[in-house]
């Protein structure tokens, strides 16, 4: 497997920054600039592996074995989080990407479930 998330991730990341008035531009801009202007390949594929907020933020809380203050700046503003989600969903609308829910019913999937999700969208199965 082949991943390149930078385009992907600055058109999230700096996306949520904007009023929604002006993603659609910022959009046509950073795709133009990075996949023609730059020459960086344009992705097969963008897949978005979501896992709600809540889930991440135990996840994270574990990993830093309940020190909260190892969270980065992201990680640890659970409102920036929630919104990412918003913009998230109007990307993958927008730009064709596939959003996979990694959970069900408030549980994080196993990695065989997402594996096998994963594989379907890639027509593998």
């Amino acid at each position: 497997i082949l991943s390149n998330r930078y385009t992907s991730s600055n058109i999230l990341h700096q996306m949520i920054k904007l009023p929604k008035t002006e993603w659609d531009n910022f959009i046509n801009w950073v795709t133009d600039y990075e996949f023609n202007k730059l020459g960086i390949p344009k992705p097969d594929y963008t897949i978005i592996l979501r896992v709600p907020v809540d889930i991440s933020q135990k996840l994270l809380t574990n990993r830093y074995a309940g020190d909260d203050s190892k969270k980065d700046i992201h990680e640890a503003d659970v409102e920036y989080l929630n919104k990412c989600s918003t913009v998230i969903d109007y990307a993958c609308e927008k730009l064709g990407w596939v959003c996979i829910d990694c959970a069900k019913d408030g549980v994080l999937l196993g990695i065989e479930e997402i594996h096998e999700k994963i594989l379907s969208v890639l027509n593998f199965r």
